[in-house]
């Protein structure tokens, strides 16, 4: 082992235990490069965020280290501080500049990490500094989302898979995060790369409440991915019963109404015939249909139709299929 190496070990190692005055001495003398790191790629910076020593990682920033280095797994000194959970040091990195979003070999970001390991305190100062946070619902922590949606983050943003927020949240089955995103106007039908909707996931998991609010959100039900499956599709081939039935109700329900609107065209009041671009629709007025009623019969032409007058007992009967 040459002198360097041995003084570049010292220096290491006093940053790792926290030796403030060795690390001192060494930058002063100039026994080694104030960056230098180890076998792993950790530089005497990660070393002392790692351990929560601010009074390290002081006197390397008074003496201008780099501060986003990353080892060769990708990891920075944030990275480390916020995993770890040293707020201190994490608001030192911070108020200094470090890049906020840089990611690991596995793309977590200080971030991810200190959600990971439940540092809410660190994850409200991220936030602050306006981090990359378009990942939250992947780990189900609706306290979390709920400080990323009072920050006005951007809902819709997709990842390298097109993966967002609401995919993540339905594809896990968290139904309060789905709520939480939809009731901030976040896109329900947005789509991966390979076309799936977060409709698409929760089907293929078998998220049966889940896929009932995408539903009662309005959800697009026919949208298909690249390979042409719908979530109903999916739901099938998986074997998810309650999801299939679901899905079918919602189905039934859209093609009666479409139908409904096609089947009849009602007059409500005396003399006023309610416009319409297709053959039929049923009128309502405040909740009920009021006669007289004229019906045009679903098979007349729209220029000549012969109009039949239909008394309360056929309004009734129209009725129970409205």
């Amino acid at each position: 082992m040459t002198i360097n190496n041995i003084h570049k070990d010292a220096f290491l190692d006093a940053a790792k235990n926290g030796l403030v005055e060795l690390v001192r001495e060494s930058l002063q003398k100039q026994l080694c490069d104030i960056d230098d790191s180890d076998g792993y790629g950790m530089t005497a910076l990660m070393l002392a965020a790692a351990k929560g020593h601010k009074d390290v990682v002081d006197m390397l920033i008074s003496h201008n280290c780099d501060l986003n280095l990353q080892s060769k797994f990708g990891e920075t000194a944030l990275m480390w501080a916020a995993f770890i959970g040293h707020r201190n040091v994490v608001d030192t990195l911070l108020a200094h500049k470090c890049n906020v979003d840089m990611q690991n070999n596995d793309g977590k970001t200080a971030f991810l990490k200190a959600v990971e390991e439940d540092h809410k305190d660190i994850v409200d100062v991220l936030i602050r500094y306006n981090c990359n946070v378009d990942f939250a619902s992947f780990y189900g922590r609706k306290d979390i989302v709920d400080a990323l949606l009072a920050h006005n983050c951007k809902l819709d943003l997709q990842d390298n898979d097109g993966w967002t927020a609401l995919i993540r949240a339905a594809c896990d089955g968290h139904k309060d995060i789905v709520d939480a995103l939809v009731a901030h106007n976040c896109n329900v039908d947005l789509r991966d790369f390979a076309g799936w909707t977060g409709l698409m996931f929760a089907s293929r998991r078998g998220h049966k409440d889940v896929v009932n609010a995408l539903i009662s959100y309005n959800c697009n039900l026919d949208l298909q991915s690249i390979d042409g499956e719908t979530a109903l599709m999916i739901a099938k081939t998986n074997k998810h019963v309650e999801v299939v039935e679901l899905i079918e109700n919602q189905l039934r329900r859209n093609r009666n109404w479409d139908h409904r609107k096609a089947l009849m065209l009602v007059l409500v009041g005396s003399n006023y015939l309610l416009p319409s671009s297709s053959p039929a629709a049923a009128a309502v007025v405040a909740g009920r249909v009021v006669t007289p009623v004229v019906v045009e019969r679903e098979d007349a032409d729209l220029t000549s139709s012969e109009k039949v007058l239909c008394d309360m007992f056929l309004v009734q009967h129209i009725m129970r299929y409205i």
